[in-house]
């Protein structure tokens, strides 16, 4: 015998792979999760309290004056994000992408980096830097100019406020599509 055929593959025991039938489980658990609360969403939306089928909550929506102060505002701060977001990043991503700019690759490492940040740290991160009483800029400003407790120079709780707060995690979603293009 040679010690060629000395050599034997051992033989492999035949196995289960596991990780489509896990991985299947958890995409159907996790569309559960999101799908169940978006159907009684819109299911909610197109029917009565007697579960007939309506267009009357649309309706409510734009002629009440109770809903329709709230929808207003939430078009318009989104409308808002929207814009700022746009004004902030894609003067941006074209320095970025198109210039020689100093520190372009720092740019685009902090603004992507920025999406690891949940956006619920940076409105307490806010919070604590901008709200009207006890902010610590505020805090700082009455400290320096001797002034009353109730003068702010910031104040978080407002429409801009709250457009900025919101558009500092919503404006790498525009830079890094318009840098990706202009690429």
């Amino acid at each position: 015998m040679s010690a060629a055929s000395d050599f034997r593959i051992p033989a492999r025991r035949a196995s289960i792979d596991w990780s489509k039938p896990v991985f299947m489980a958890l995409v159907a658990f996790l569309a559960a999760l999101v799908l169940l609360p978006l159907s009684w969403l819109v299911y909610f939306a197109v029917t009565d309290q007697a579960g007939a089928l309506t267009f009357a909550n649309f309706v409510a929506m734009v002629t009440d004056p109770t809903l329709r102060r709230p929808f207003l505002l939430a078009i318009g701060m989104s409308l808002s994000v929207g814009a700022l977001s746009c004004v902030i990043a894609t003067p941006l991503a074209w320095f970025v992408a198109r210039t020689d700019m100093p520190g372009r690759s720092f740019v685009r490492i902090f603004v992507t980096a920025s999406f690891v940040t949940p956006p619920f740290l940076g409105a307490i991160a806010w919070e604590i830097l901008a709200a009207p009483n006890s902010g610590i800029l505020n805090v700082l400003y009455r400290s320096l100019f001797g002034l009353e407790p109730y003068d702010h120079i910031v104040d978080i709780y407002t429409m801009p406020g709250l457009v900025f707060a919101i558009s500092c995690y919503t404006f790498p979603y525009v830079f890094t599509l318009v840098s990706n293009a202009l690429d």
